[in-house]
């Protein structure tokens, strides 16, 4: 069982704001860094909210790019081959955990944890409730097999650009490749301002 230090239940616009992501990921990792700060919630949610930042603006940037010079195709074999190497590199680059999760996934690999699952519902549940998805976040400190960790998870709202992807109506020649890809495809019927999935960043403590 966890043991819940502190909460944050919301977060403003700023991990919204895609409009400083044209740096390198290697001058702004040292801007996410914690060496020398004092950890608490609120000081950890200001790193994660950048890091999920830059995040979702190296994935927009990506996806925004295919789709103009070659369409949803292309998209598709962005997110395929490209996404998971950028994950892992943003990861590597920030010392942190950076991952996308989804009740709803397409990739196995994005498929949410116990806690994961958790927050994701309740996430659905204050949707239903009338908060606004697109700053919609949860974040807190926990101790975990002995060792403090800070977990941050931030809602993504579908867009009307994802539809094309992940959508109710999708082209036959895309959903084929789509099932080829990912056999156990979960991720379509979405619409516009549904809970896409999260963002997850995660910090082991010293």
């Amino acid at each position: 069982m966890m043991t819940f230090v502190s909460l944050l239940s919301a977060c403003n616009d700023e991990a919204e704001s895609t409009d400083d992501n044209s740096g390198s990921t290697n001058s702004v990792a040292s801007e996410v860094s914690t060496k020398g700060t004092k950890v608490t919630v609120q000081t950890e949610t200001a790193l994660a909210k950048r890091a999920v930042s830059i995040f979702a603006g190296k994935i927009k940037e990506n996806l925004s790019t295919a789709i103009r010079e070659s369409g949803p195709m292309k998209a598709l074999r962005v997110c395929n081959h490209k996404m998971p190497k950028l994950t892992a590199h943003l990861s590597d680059v920030y010392g942190k955990q950076l991952s996308r999760v989804s009740l709803n996934y397409r990739n196995p690999n994005n498929a949410p944890d116990n806690w994961q699952r958790e927050i994701l519902e309740d996430f659905e549940t204050r949707k239903a409730l009338g908060e606004n998805v697109k700053l919609m976040a949860y974040a807190e400190i926990v101790t975990h097999q002995g060792q403090k960790q800070f977990r941050f998870m931030k809602a993504i709202p579908t867009e009307n650009s994802c539809l094309t992807c992940h959508g109710t109506t999708l082209s036959p020649k895309l959903h084929k490749r789509i099932n080829t890809l990912y056999p156990k495809d979960k991720a379509i019927g979405y619409e516009q301002g549904d809970i896409r999935g999260a963002f997850v960043f995660v910090n082991n403590l010293q």
